[in-house]
């Protein structure tokens, strides 16, 4: 008799023992799904993070160019002096790029389209010398424009080289005042005369 209360109350004991464990495996398996249910959670919410940082990266790649290709770069005396205009290949949009009321002219676009190199005699020596035309640069919509040559005699017709690095260009500075054909960096140093002739020398082309 003894021996069978020892049995029931072995039996209760481990019953009680056992109930809390199955609890406790399951509030843990309750802990482990919730776990895996806060991982998706934030996983999802990264993820609308990363599309949201691409989505606002668009507006930069539609952002405006600052080079121009397939236009067309022209002079005019349309309003009442030389201006450096530009255009579509159709004709379309002509835009005066100088606005100046000197006279620009002798344009070249840089390979890179980024650029455009042009003569004018804003500088007004007209009165010392006969023409007074200096080599600028600007950027394609006109702005900065910056005198490259700073020369009192004739320096025009810029020519680009073909890996946009060097200008070509005429200038009639030499002590016996023809023109000679000279190379510059496009910022306007190391300006060197390459044909050093008595004869007249101009209109400067590079090969592609």
């Amino acid at each position: 008799m003894f021996n069978l209360v020892l049995v029931v109350v072995f039996i209760f004991s481990f019953t009680a023992c056992a109930t809390p464990k199955t609890t406790t495996g399951t509030a843990t398996a309750g802990t482990t799904i919730t776990g895996a249910t806060t991982a998706v959670t934030t996983k999802t919410e990264t993820t609308a993070t990363e599309t949201t940082a691409a989505e606002a990266t668009i507006p930069e790649t539609t952002a405006p160019e600052t080079t121009t290709k397939g236009k067309i770069a022209f002079y005019s005396n349309r309003d009442g002096n030389s201006e450096i205009y530009i255009m579509n290949t159709d004709g379309s949009e002509q835009v005066n790029l100088t606005n100046n009321p000197a006279d620009d002219a002798g344009n070249s676009f840089s390979p890179d389209g980024s650029k455009i190199a042009f003569d004018s005699n804003r500088d007004g020596n007209d009165e010392i010398y006969n023409v007074n035309f200096e080599i600028y640069i600007m950027n394609v919509d006109g702005s900065e424009q910056v005198n490259l040559t700073n020369n009192p005699a004739l320096d025009g017709i810029p020519s680009f080289s073909p890996d946009g690095s060097k200008i070509a260009f005429v200038s009639d500075r030499d002590v016996d005042g023809n023109s000679e054909i000279y190379i510059m960096n496009t910022d306007g140093s190391e300006q060197v005369n390459l044909t050093n002739n008595p004869a007249v020398d101009g209109l400067p082309s590079f090969s592609p």
